[in-house]
């Protein structure tokens, strides 16, 4: 099972799922990276028939990760029907990653829009 991911592939493989997207943001220098990742592919072998799971490598992605406003790393990203519903910063056990995405399988695209992740900008300013 491969979960690396090129940012030429993540509006294929993120944007146009059909199932909910958890996306794990790391480097390789990174000590809590480490940590996150045996977590996150137990995690993936658990789930994995009903989300898709990928490993994005910011220090080989930058331009996306840029884009993507990713403050630091790792980074969890939760998407669903091409939205981002939680951007969650931090080692996560299991447990923690099955319950964000535990309410995602449920949603059609009216609800996952309607869930979208803001930031703090837009949560204060609306944009």
């Amino acid at each position: 099972m491969s979960l690396e991911l090129k940012a030429a592939e993540f509006a294929q493989k993120v944007l146009h799922s059909s199932k909910p997207v958890v996306v794990d943001v790391w480097a390789s220098w990174c000590h809590n990276c480490k940590t996150l990742e045996p977590i996150f592919r137990e995690t993936a072998t658990e789930y994995g028939a009903r989300a898709d799971f990928y490993l994005l490598k910011a220090d080989e992605n930058r331009e996306l990760v840029k884009s993507l406003k990713i403050m630091g790393v790792p980074t969890l990203l939760f998407y669903r029907h091409g939205v981002l519903i939680a951007k969650k910063p931090g080692v996560r056990s299991k447990k923690e990653i099955a319950k964000l995405l535990e309410p995602l399988y449920d949603y059609n695209s009216e609800e996952a829009i309607a869930n979208e992740h803001k930031g703090l900008w837009q949560r204060l300013f609306g944009r």
